[in-house]
């Protein structure tokens, strides 16, 4: 059966998405879901930490229109899927409809007979937390000792396995993991 948790800033939005979801037809699996909807214009580094990293395989996030842009940067385009919460009903719905019955989008590689989600090699998860921390290839490539290329070919596939696709993206993201990491939530 599918898990489907709603949480938000505002009881009876949530109230209402817990009321909605009943109505709306989809077929059960084994996943768990996660609907976020904050209606407050600002999100501290906390919450947007909390919806990135809270442990569902699928997201949907509905936020003011001024958040979107802020959200989509540091979300997982596999994992999280951000909507202005300013539109009519029907719309929620579709979202709410798209998002129940959408299976993951997950990059496979075959290994044997089993189907398996691409991992970090050790060597590019250093790049990447080196990466999102702000140093440069250059210096990467001086602290691991390897040709910076060889540096940025990690970096174009570490991205690619986390579906991010600008530098920005990666920014951003290992901003608030980095702050995580000071406060120790990490």
């Amino acid at each position: 059966m599918t898990n489907i948790i709603v949480s938000g800033d505002s009881f009876p939005v949530v109230e209402g998405i817990r009321q909605l979801l009943p109505l709306i037809p989809y077929e059960t699996t084994q996943e768990i879901l996660a609907v976020f909807i904050f209606e407050k214009t600002w999100l501290t580094e906390a919450e947007l930490s909390d919806v990135i990293r809270y442990p569902a395989d699928r997201i949907l996030v509905f936020i003011p229109p001024e958040l979107v842009n802020i959200m989509s940067l540091v979300a997982l385009p596999s994992k999280i899927a951000v909507f202005p919460w300013k539109i009519s009903l029907q719309h929620i719905v579709l979202r709410l409809n798209i998002f129940l019955n959408a299976r993951p989008v997950r990059r496979l590689h075959a290994t044997g007979d089993n189907m398996k989600p691409e991992k970090l090699s050790s060597r590019e998860e250093k790049v990447i937390s080196l990466c999102m921390r702000g140093v440069s290839v250059r210096s990467i490539s001086e602290i691991i000792n390897v040709h910076p290329k060889t540096v940025s070919s990690h970096k174009r596939s570490a991205m690619r396995k986390l579906g991010m696709t600008t530098n920005q993206a990666l920014f951003q993201r290992g901003r608030i993991l980095f702050m995580n990491d000071r406060s120790g939530v990490m």
